[in-house]
């Protein structure tokens, strides 16, 4: 159960990771003005896996240093020690995880106006927003809902449930990010492109 709670954390660690890449990447996308080479993207794709690889690795490595060195501290994890292979300790719960996948959200609604900035200035330069109709708000409002799905915004909720402790939040969160890969698949793949 240890090893199953330290790949959990080093996984979760690396999906937030990965979302604030992609957060990143969009945000470069519609704010660069020049072209990027194909080796200009192969670098920055190297770059955001070492970081989606390496910073989780070193988060999870002092969790586990913490965990199993005769070191006191009230951050230990507490790796595999409940019923659900997570950690226990909550004080090492919240340096560890929630404060890292707080950061993550954070950086990723930074980078989602960042982007709807960017999408909202590409629209003026291509003069599509003098067409003032229903059918392209309603599309403009669908990228930003897609672009959401991908940014993980449903976890907020469960940030906002955990701090209040309010049980319909929770219902609310469970639903929403249990149907995410539903959303994204809804948003990517059953579109007329």
């Amino acid at each position: 159960c240890m090893v199953v709670a330290v790949v959990n954390h080093f996984v979760w660690l690396s999906v937030f990771c990965w979302m604030s890449v992609i957060a990143l990447n969009m945000v470069l996308t519609f704010w660069k003005t020049s072209l990027v080479t194909m080796s200009d993207a192969q670098k920055r794709f190297k770059r955001f896996v070492m970081f989606c690889f390496l910073l989780p690795a070193i988060i999870v490595g002092i969790g586990v240093g913490l965990e199993y060195l005769p070191i006191e501290s009230r951050f230990k994890a507490g790796y595999g020690q409940v019923s659900c292979c997570w950690m226990s300790n909550m004080e090492g719960i919240i340096i560890m995880f929630y404060i890292p996948v707080g950061i993550s959200l954070f950086s990723n609604l930074a980078c989602f106006v960042l982007t709807l900035c960017g999408i909202e200035r590409s629209l003026k330069a291509a003069s599509m927003a003098a067409k003032e109709n229903g059918r392209s708000e309603r599309k403009i409002i669908v990228i930003y809902a897609k672009l959401s799905s991908i940014m993980g915004f449903t976890w907020i909720i469960g940030f906002v449930a955990a701090m209040v402790k309010h049980e319909a939040l929770w219902y609310i969160y469970i639903i929403l990010n249990g149907l995410q890969g539903f959303f994204i698949f809804l948003a990517f793949v059953c579109n007329r492109r």
